[in-house]
């Protein structure tokens, strides 16, 4: 069951990607979209079960369902100060906001 707590704070939420190109290639590999209560990548999505959030990192824990498993998984990101670039603390990919 997903937490009704576990909401992303706004200042998370968007569209993510590698660069200003990737951001206007539809399906790029490396899209990111981070709602409220879901989170989507290239290959996989679900609801987000837990949300640990501080002024400039979170960590989500999120359902995920692609190419026909669904597992659970936990990401770290940390927000650049103008919100501009999210960087994956797990894997270190940054990517900058599409919208």
């Amino acid at each position: 069951e997903p937490d009704p707590d576990a909401t992303v704070p706004a200042r998370f939420q968007g569209s993510y990607a590698a660069d200003a190109t990737a951001c206007g290639a539809t399906g790029h590999e490396s899209h990111l979209d981070i709602g409220g209560d879901a989170i989507t990548f290239h290959e996989s999505s679900g609801p987000i079960t837990e949300v640990a959030s501080g002024p400039s990192d979170i960590t989500i824990t999120a359902s995920l369902t692609g190419e026909g498993e669904t597992r659970e998984a936990t990401y770290r990101f940390r927000l650049s100060d103008d919100g501009g670039t999210l960087t994956d603390l797990g894997g270190g990919m940054v990517r900058v906001r599409c919208d």
